[in-house]
């Protein structure tokens, strides 16, 4: 990674944590969902990173959203961008006011792991039906509807 790049990821935000592998490019990890907003703006303005792909994991005790960004000039650099939800505060700041794209992703993200954008112009489920109960992607999903095999 350009040197200049790294010191300018690392003066993002207070707290943030550049590890080199594991992730698409290097991995910026957030210290909370609270300045992601400002975090993105800034890779987006100032770095000219353009989104390509956002979802989250359900970790157990927590869900991390992660953030998958490609140099608008240069597409050869990547970058991770990843912050913690705890699962007791499944909320977020929305993003789609930084990027276009965010808004489905959120949706997405919303309705497979319930995770809550604060902010979201129109925060709904985008792949199951309005009145579907749960979050099909948490680890902790059931659903009376699976067909269990017969001696499973």
């Amino acid at each position: 990674m350009d040197t200049d790049l790294k010191a300018s990821l690392l003066v993002l935000a207070p707290g943030v944590e550049l590890v080199e592998t594991g992730g698409f490019g290097p991995v910026l990890k957030l210290p909370s969902t609270q300045v992601l907003p400002t975090v993105c703006e800034q890779l987006k303005n100032e770095l000219d990173f353009v989104l390509e792909d956002y979802t989250a994991l359900d970790e157990g005790d927590g869900f991390t959203l992660v953030l998958h960004l490609t140099g608008a000039d240069d597409a050869a650099v990547h970058l991770t961008v990843k912050a913690s939800v705890p699962r007791h505060e499944a909320s977020a700041p929305t993003l789609s006011k930084v990027f276009g794209a965010a808004d489905w992703f959120e949706r997405e993200i919303f309705d497979m792991f319930g995770v809550q954008f604060v902010g979201h112009p129109d925060l709904r489920r985008i792949l199951l039906p309005e009145d579907w109960a749960g979050h099909p992607l948490r680890k902790d999903y059931t659903d009376d509807k699976i067909l269990k095999r017969p001696g499973a």
